[in-house]
């Protein structure tokens, strides 16, 4: 199946998007897996990450992800906003309420449907971020709470 070309678009829009999400490549001695090609081997996308310059990289792993295995595009986005809260938390510059809103946006320009927690995002007001629930996208209270983002 070949992606069209609004998809191709929006997979490029949401790769420039996503750039500051998180690292290409993790530091040698860092987790590896707060990383874009760590993400990518973790799901089985490894094959898709070709390294190099990260924006053409990302760029590559959606496009492969969606055209090829579009059943791995959520959990893939949804790996990256889970790890991208706590890298970019970290280097203090939370992703916010507004960013995963815009990132909803893009998600549903390819096909998949996406809402988020009113309690979610009363808990934590403008910056919050937004979940995402759809049959290939869920990211629950529980899942966040795990990943010490939800207070409860």
């Amino acid at each position: 199946m070949s992606l069209t070309l609004k998809e191709t678009q929006t997979l490029a829009e949401i790769s420039e998007f996503l750039y500051s999400f998180l690292p290409g490549q993790a530091h040698p001695f860092a987790d590896q897996g707060i990383s874009f090609a760590g993400i990518a081997r973790e799901l089985s996308l490894g094959k898709f990450w070709q390294g190099g310059s990260k924006q053409p990289a990302i760029n590559t792993l959606l496009e492969n992800t969606l055209d090829l295995t579009r059943e791995k595009f959520c959990p893939l986005i949804l790996e990256i906003v889970r790890r991208g809260i706590k890298y970019r938390g970290g280097k203090g510059s939370p992703i916010t309420r507004e960013d995963i809103q815009t990132l909803n946006e893009l998600i549903l320009e390819v096909g998949f449907k996406t809402t988020f927690a009113r309690s979610y995002l009363r808990h934590l007001g403008h910056k919050a971020r937004r979940w995402f629930d759809s049959p290939f996208c869920s990211i629950t209270s529980r899942m966040l709470s795990s990943i010490g983002v939800v207070r409860k």
